[in-house]
């Protein structure tokens, strides 16, 4: 028998995360801002540190070096900007 789809080998039934207050558009504004000239590759949901809801992004900046930026999903303020070379 084939498990629907969402549901895990135990039974149980995944449920999306909530997504943070502030639109996936102004994010992807602020998270690219974070990084001059930079654009922005990729945006997801995620939890902060605390429990608080935020959008990461990946950011390619124009010396080809990407950033992980975090924005806060509430304030719009960027709460983490890190670089991988990678």
């Amino acid at each position: 028998m084939g498990s629907r789809s969402g549901e895990r080998s135990d039974g149980h039934v995944r449920v999306p995360a909530p997504l943070p207050s502030l639109d996936a558009a102004d994010a992807v504004v602020k998270a690219s801002s974070a990084v001059p000239g930079g654009k922005v590759e990729s945006i997801r949901p995620a939890t902060e540190q605390g429990g608080g809801l935020a959008w990461q992004a990946v950011v390619l900046g124009p010396d080809g070096v990407r950033h992980l930026v975090t924005v806060d999903g509430a304030d719009a303020t960027i709460t983490g900007n890190t670089t991988s070379y990678g």
